[in-house]
């Protein structure tokens, strides 16, 4: 398995998935060997990685990092989510 993969690797045809997504802008690069890569020369938008910026739903259950989402309940509903992903948007 790539690693930070292990949440997205289980989105399959049929599930819903959110995806906490970076705006990248001219000042959002990686530098690597003095050679500076500028997120925004490839995409409006992105994620780190499939394991922190992802939730996936599979059937009345949702699959995510139990670690990085603290604030989420256990067994959250649609609701959980949905309230924690408009606080994310609006508290930004």
């Amino acid at each position: 398995m790539v690693e930070d993969t292990s949440i997205i690797s289980q989105l399959h045809k049929g599930d819903y998935a959110f995806f906490l997504l970076n705006n990248y802008t001219e000042t959002t690069y990686e530098e690597i060997n003095g050679t500076k890569f500028f997120y925004s020369d490839v995409a409006q938008y992105g994620f780190g990685d499939g394991e922190r910026f992802s939730l996936i739903k599979k059937g009345d259950s949702f699959i995510y990092d139990k670690i990085t989402f603290k604030s989420i309940p256990l067994d959250p509903t649609f609701k959980d989510i949905q309230l924690f992903i408009q606080d994310k948007v609006t508290n930004r």
